[in-house]
């Protein structure tokens, strides 16, 4: 009697599921200085986060496998990657929303000590609409002072909604693996 209740559950609970799969908490967590690399003053910090396609993923390998810097990204971006629709690329930046360059989640980050609130924490959210088919990434690029590697998040977690970066004076990792 129990296996015959519980047989039709099957595609509902895969149903249910799925249909939270791809949205995304990101919490960006700041440390005392960052954007500070050894002998220089501190700046801002623009950040970007790529919900990237398998086709995207395909088309500019060097984006996954984390060989693209970030002074590279913030220089091409408009360029040579105008194939990644600015809706899939969330940034934290000064400046006005622009629907045409990206989907903007806030300002430029500040280093606690200089924000007036001593902010050290930014949660906001994001959808990646393809996150579960193979080969879908999420990669981080920071607008650091000196060239940086990004976070790159492949594949994508199913099941864990939140995506964790410890921001640094001089780079960026993932904290949640």
């Amino acid at each position: 009697m129990k296996r015959t209740c519980l047989r039709g559950l099957g595609p509902v609970l895969g149903l249910l599921l799925l249909a939270g799969c791809g949205n995304y908490e990101v919490t960006l967590d700041l440390e005392d200085v960052i954007n500070e690399p050894a002998g220089t003053k501190r700046e801002q910090l623009d950040v970007d986060i790529l919900c990237l396609r398998p086709e995207d993923s395909k088309n500019h390998p060097e984006l996954v496998n984390g060989t693209l810097l970030s002074d590279q990204w913030f220089k091409s971006r408009r360029d040579k990657y105008s194939d990644i629709s600015p809706k899939r690329v969330f940034s934290l930046r000064n400046g006005e929303p622009n629907p045409a360059r990206d989907v903007k989640r806030g300002d430029a980050l500040l280093s606690p000590m200089d924000h007036k609130e001593g902010k050290r924490v930014y949660v906001f959210k994001i959808n990646h609409p393809e996150a579960l088919k193979d080969d879908a990434a999420i990669v981080v690029y920071g607008r650091y002072l000196k060239p940086t590697a990004p976070v790159v998040i492949q594949p994508c977690p199913p099941w864990a909604k939140g995506i964790q970066v410890k921001i640094g004076r001089d780079s960026m990792t993932r904290m949640n693996q």
